[in-house]
């Protein structure tokens, strides 16, 4: 980032993007006009409730503090002051951009849902039964579970039929070995 002095005003004439906790160390250099010649210069950064001064070198360069970007969404403000024995002059706040939320990038290369355990898919495969008995080609969890959707769908489905709350109960009961309310 670069910002113009020019006696009482400050202005950013070359910002950067703020990003939420970058591991990118941002570069701030201040271009003074004649009137800070000669004096000490502080910069005040301030982001929500956090206020830090950095002292200048002669360089009139320093690194923003990386505490400045650990909240996303609120804004970057900038002043400076300068002072030599009776002398001051104060640049008052400019606001030097927003630090955006870190973000997450997908790149596709999701796996998808992990795969249940094996102990659940045991009881998963006694619980619906013999699929080798299925209509459907797959003959396998997959194609039980389409074969019952199919028949919920379309009411139809042969011997499938809509089983009674009790039934219900014991069968949760049998698989997971849990009491229903």
């Amino acid at each position: 980032m670069v910002f113009e002095v020019q006696e009482k005003s400050i202005n950013l004439i070359d910002g950067d993007t703020l990003v939420q906790n970058t591991k990118t160390a941002y570069s701030v250099e201040f271009l003074f006009d004649e009137h800070w010649d000669g004096l000490t210069k502080d910069v005040i950064f301030r982001v929500g409730n956090v206020t830090e001064m950095v002292r200048l070198g002669n360089e009139n360069i320093c690194t923003l503090p990386s505490k400045f970007l650990e909240n996303g969404g609120l804004y970057l403000y900038v002043k400076v002051e300068g002072f030599s024995g009776d002398i001051s002059l104060v640049a008052d706040w400019c606001i030097a951009g927003k630090v955006l939320y870190r973000t997450e990038i997908d790149d596709g290369d999701d796996p998808g849902p992990e795969p249940p355990d094996p102990g659940t898919y045991e009881e998963l495969k006694e619980a619906i039964g013999d699929v080798s008995q299925l209509d459907t080609e797959s003959k396998d969890l997959t194609g039980a579970v389409n074969e019952l959707k199919e028949a919920i769908d379309t009411g139809g489905g042969g011997d499938v039929s809509t089983a009674t709350d009790a039934e219900v109960d014991a069968m949760i009961q049998e698989v997971f070995g849990e009491d229903t309310p």
